[in-house]
Order: C-alpha cells, then structure tokens, then sequence
C-alpha cells in the first residue's frame, strides 16, 4: 500500500496536468491542449456516431446538454454520501466515543435536505431578466468582459 505522501504527490501531478491540458494550454498553440480539447473530443464523437447511429448519438448530446451538469452533481453528492453512509457512520458506531449517537440523525437530515433542495432547482424555471426586474439584480459595476451595460 502506498503511503499518503506519494499518493498526494501522484493525485498533484495528474490533476496538474489535466489542469494544463484540458483547461490552460491554448489549442491554437498548444500541440498538448489541441490534443485534449479538438483531437480526441473530435475523434470520439466520430467513433461513438458509427457507433450508435447519428439518431441515437444526437439524443444522447441532447441529454448530455439539458442534464449534464445535474447528473454530475449527483454522481459528487451521491458518491460523497454513499462514502459517509457507508464508513463514515459505521466508524462513528464502532470506534467513536467522542461522537454522540444523535449526529447520524442530523446526517440523514442534511442529506434529504440536500436531495430537496437540488430537486426544487432543477423543478423551479430560472426566471426572466425584463426591464421590471432588473433593479433586482443590478448591483454590480460592469466589467465589460463578461457583463457590459447594454439593451437587449
């Protein structure tokens, strides 16, 4: 078994590098970054569209594109507490005597609160920025990088 030093020093290094690849490097002049952000996505829409059919492949990125971002959240939150359900609160009612029994009942709370609460904004509708509602998000100065002080 490794010890934790080299495997904090081994999880630095490969974060590291998919940080570069995927996120810094510039595809146009970057042969690893054109690598990781035009070449394989590229190569692998190709393989999966003689694959499963264009038919099929354009549901799925439908899919991918309206949910993405709400089935990788469960797959974090449910990973995480699937960890805390199953070490965590077996090491609490095994081993700890400084952690009272009650605190696993809180666990329980926090999780149905985090599943109702990630299902109420995934069910509630983003809402409308109009000429009406904008006072109530306009409290910002500008940057004119992302935001600029135009009419829509």
């Amino acid at each position: 078994m490794m010890n934790l030093a080299l495997q904090i020093i081994i999880f630095v290094l490969i974060f590291s590098f998919f940080t570069y690849a995927c996120i810094l490097a510039d595809p146009t002049t970057s042969k690893l970054g054109r690598l990781c952000t035009k070449t394989i996505p590229s190569s692998s829409y190709r393989i999966l569209e003689r694959t499963l059919g264009k038919k099929h492949l354009t549901k799925i990125s439908k899919l991918l594109l309206d949910h993405g971002l709400q089935i990788f959240y469960l797959i974090v939150v449910l990973g995480s507490w699937s960890i805390v359900f199953t070490y965590g609160y077996t090491e609490m009612d095994n081993y700890s005597n400084y952690v009272h029994p009650h605190h696993k009942y809180y666990g329980y709370v926090m999780f149905v609160t985090c599943m109702g609460s990630w299902h109420y904004a995934c069910s509630v509708g983003p809402g409308n920025v109009t000429s009406r509602t904008i006072p109530l998000f306009d409290h910002y100065e500008y940057d004119n990088i992302l935001y600029s002080n135009k009419l829509c």
